[in-house]
């Protein structure tokens, strides 16, 4: 049965198909309503995020105190945790603090563009701008000796007065093996370069020709000592965080990283599987996920989400894996260990992509809509397995998927950015149907989007890399809006990437911004937007879960107040492009200052209803335990 057609959605039709034809023809005018106009202020605000080697953005609890922070996920260079306040303040978490180096022998080992304080006499090992250096400070009398193993090509160069070295080759099984003996003294470096330049993240071995050397031997930017002379640097080449409390902890985080360049079959069994981390006390700790069944394998892991797929009341794992490698779906059992069932399930794809999880039909099932080197996916959920169908869109590179009601008809639709061309998704009786975006005045070409209410009328607006927010009107169509504050940015063509991550950081029901953007000689930019508050209202809700989906991932939001209705499901606010951690939902409402009634679905169909609820407020809701 298809979808009644309204006299709006009718005049929507006709004037889109105006428009085309006119872009077709190349004689489209541009209407008086697609002229920018003013919008609220954002203030620039310092923000001390680390860009070097930048992969993604996000937010997240990440102490558990009720209030949004901030993550950075760098490959295998340090990364940013910020801790708000929220009031919009923030304080540096440092990375050796929170427990989450990706070293477990020797924190601070990351890739940085810093270097150690040389403290006392002695060598000094640290990755630097993706180089490993090896510093031999004031080293006098016996030097400091030993050998270092690569199973990778490198490049080598020595500056100032190192000592002495030399490169040798062997075979180590299918790997090739780089040898450097060297004998460290006086004051100098020995920089060993990874190749093709830049690449970390493979295992290197450091073998001290004595223990008595341990004493004089300093790694990472803290310096800190090896405990034997035979010892590993390994880093994991993050690309992924997904933060949600598993296996009965308050909080943890699941980490997808790259495939250590095909060399895990070098590594432990423990460092062949994903990161996990839970938080204990006021820390996080190093959780045994090869013993859960989280095991990568060859999957070069980039976006990692978290939802309760087949239904059983626990979340489950998807990841996305590249070159030819196919996506794995890690699912929960009751004992709080994953079994990999991507294959079984019809969600095995080998192309890389990215993807994101709507209920199309709106039947209580999530389903995947993909992104993918051989286009635009709609898996849909039958019972436990999934059915492709290929949707009829253009050809295109996807960047970011983000969802929402744009459209306040009670499903969720999708916008799909793309620098070759981005794609609108529009929940239909019969499924999703693309619609050129031009045609409702939304931009030909973007690297990220984020479907947000930035002005708190009460309808969906588009923030957009590099063309800025898209406000929707009254009629349906949007137009693009003059924002005071917006930094300038490059044009499309000439930039390699962005991320773009939307929050309310001060709690005034007005959404932050996070904007980074790369160049395309890999140089990254970012700001940090303040909102300003305005006069319309807002309701935040924040969903506590029963155990297994504490979050409430999927569970569906409908507010009603006098001017309509509205919908938004858990997991919609995401705007990190390979991570997740934001879970509230977000919903403006113009004049009105009372919301007549909220009704939540929960993710296993529980129906629950709260009436007469005063809107401009952050609003707990917990699962109606029986």
């Amino acid at each position: 049965m298809f979808r009644r057609i309204t006299p709006w959605r009718l005049a929507r039709w006709m004037l889109g198909m105006l428009m085309l034809l006119g872009w077709s023809a190349g004689c489209y005018v541009p209407t008086p309503w697609q002229k920018p106009l003013p919008n609220p202020a954002f203030q620039p605000a310092p923000l001390p995020i680390e860009r070097f080697h930048l992969f993604d953005v996000g937010v997240t609890d990440l102490n558990g105190d009720g209030a949004l922070d901030i993550f950075s996920v760098n490959h295998s260079a340090r990364q940013s945790f910020l801790l708000g306040d929220g009031q919009g303040g923030w304080q540096a978490w440092p990375l050796e603090s929170t427990g989450l180096s990706q070293s477990t022998t020797f924190p601070g080992l990351e890739d940085s563009d810093r270097a150690p304080a040389w403290r006392e006499p002695g060598l000094y090992i640290y990755w630097n701008a993706s180089r490993l250096i090896l510093h031999s400070h004031r080293i006098q009398g016996t030097p400091v000796q030993g050998e270092v193993l690569f199973f990778t090509p490198i490049a080598t160069e020595a500056r100032g007065d190192f000592g002495t070295w030399t490169l040798e080759e062997s075979q180590q099984g299918a790997h090739s093996v780089k040898r450097i003996r060297f004998s460290a003294a006086g004051d100098g470096d020995l920089i060993l370069t990874p190749q093709p330049y830049p690449r970390v993240g493979s295992p290197v071995q450091i073998r001290l020709a004595e223990e008595s050397m341990i004493e004089r031997t300093f790694v990472g930017i803290q310096g800190q000592r090896p405990s034997q002379a035979d010892f590993l640097l390994d880093l994991k080449d993050r690309h992924g965080l997904a933060w949600h409390p598993l296996t009965g902890a308050r909080a943890s985080v699941l980490i997808a990283g790259g495939a250590n360049l095909g060399l895990t079959d070098i590594l432990e069994p423990a460092r062949r599987a994903y990161e996990l981390f839970r938080w204990e006390g006021e820390r996080y700790h190093r959780d045994d996920a090869a013993s859960l069944g989280l095991h990568k394998g060859d999957c070069a892991a980039r976006k990692i989400s978290l939802q309760d797929v087949n239904g059983d009341g626990r979340v489950d794992a998807y990841v996305v894996c590249i070159r030819n490698t196919p996506n794995q779906l890690f699912t929960m059992a009751p004992d709080g260990t994953f079994t990999e069932t991507a294959q079984a399930a019809g969600l095995g794809m080998p192309d890389g992509g990215t993807f994101a999880w709507l209920d199309v039909g709106e039947d209580g099932q999530p389903d995947l809509l993909w992104a993918g080197e051989d286009g635009v996916w709609l898996y849909r959920q039958e019972g436990w397995r999934f059915r492709g169908e290929k949707l009829s869109t253009p050809k295109i590179w996807a960047q970011t998927i983000t969802l929402a009601d744009f459209d306040g008809d009670g499903d969720g639709d999708a916008f799909i950015a793309s620098k070759d061309a981005n794609l609108l998704l529009i929940q239909e009786e019969d499924g999703l149907h693309y619609r050129p975006p031009e045609t409702f005045g939304l931009p030909q070409a973007s690297l990220t989007a984020h479907w947000l209410d930035v002005d708190n009328d009460g309808r969906m607006d588009l923030a957009t890399i590099p063309d800025g927010v898209f406000r929707q009107t009254p009629d349906g169509q949007f137009q693009p809006m003059e924002v005071l504050g917006w930094p300038a940015m490059p044009p499309l063509d000439a930039l390699r990437s962005a991320r773009a991550v939307w929050f309310d950081a001060d709690n005034d029901g007005y959404q932050e911004a996070i904007l980074a953007t790369q160049t395309l000689d890999k140089q990254w930019e970012t700001a940090y937007l303040k909102r300003r508050p305005g006069a319309n209202h807002w309701l935040e809700v924040r969903l506590h879960g029963p155990a297994g989906n504490e979050a409430a991932m999927g569970a569906k939001i409908a507010v009603r107040t006098s001017a309509g209705s509205q919908i938004g499901r858990v997991g919609w606010s995401e705007s990190s492009h390979y991570s997740q951690g934001h879970y509230r939902v977000h919903f403006g409402l113009g004049d009105q200052t009372i919301v007549d009634q909220i009704a939540i679905t929960w993710p296993d169909g529980k129906q629950q209803t709260l009436d007469r609820i005063p809107a401009d407020q952050l609003l707990d809701i917990a699962y109606p335990n029986p």
